[in-house]
């Protein structure tokens, strides 16, 4: 993740420019830079975290590095919705 901003504040315009424009009224007397606003981080988890919670499952520790790409690729799309 880049921690690229996904919205900005347009002082001027009175609006946060994303997909849909939202507008309050307060008058601006000066022109001011945008402001970017930002997602949170993801949270991930470390290979041995992975492997741990594997272990308290009952499986065998030491997963593959396919297996523990395939845990992390999970918890991002849980993350999505």
């Amino acid at each position: 993740m880049n921690n690229e901003p996904v919205a900005w504040i347009n002082v001027e315009k009175r609006r946060l420019e994303w997909d849909k424009p939202t507008l309050w009224e307060t008058p601006t007397v000066v022109k001011l830079d945008r402001i970017p606003l930002y997602t949170h981080p993801a949270k991930t988890l470390t290979d041995e975290e992975i492997n741990q919670v594997a272990i308290d499952m009952g499986m065998f520790g030491d997963l593959s590095h396919d297996e523990i790409e395939l845990c992390r690729n999970v918890l991002r799309k849980a993350q999505e919705k």
